[in-house]
């Protein structure tokens, strides 16, 4: 089996599960472009270097440091884990593991959808089309709703 096959499989089972899987970027440079994305929206970023089964992983905790009307209340402080793989990275979303908008419940979904739409576009435009970001299970958010 591929390593990215085994990275799925033993990962698919932990709390988070596999969120975004990129193929043709790396996990520093997906780091950078997610880091970037979250400053422009107002967040502070803490990149930090995590070991997970011999494989390498950042853990990138977001703190919303400014106040930013378009971002959930749910969602001020996020925490992503990117994890090497053989031809790319994964990324799982470990908190919050929930983010109930109860006076605009569709505010988190679209919150998610804008943040990935943004990251595909950077990502295509950065590798000239030859890396890829797609969501692991599309039409579902990484956290419960």
């Amino acid at each position: 089996m591929s390593e990215e096959g085994d990275a799925g499989d033993v990962h698919a089972r932990e709390p988070g599960g596999i969120w975004l899987r990129c193929r043709g970027v790396g996990r520093e440079r997906l780091t950078r472009y997610l880091t970037e994305y979250f400053a422009e929206l107002g967040y502070s970023a803490a990149a930090s270097e995590v070991g997970l089964e011999g494989r390498n992983a950042t853990r990138v905790t977001l703190s919303l440091s400014r106040p930013n009307p378009s971002v959930p209340t749910t969602l001020v402080r996020i925490v992503l884990r990117i994890v090497s793989t053989g031809g790319g990275c994964l990324v799982y979303w470990d908190a919050p593991k929930a983010a109930v908008d109860p006076a605009r419940p569709d505010r988190p979904r679209r919150f998610v959808e804008e943040m990935v739409s943004a990251l595909v576009r950077t990502v295509s435009t950065a590798s000239r089309g030859t890396a890829r970001v797609t969501v692991e299970k599309p039409g579902t958010l990484p956290f419960g709703a």
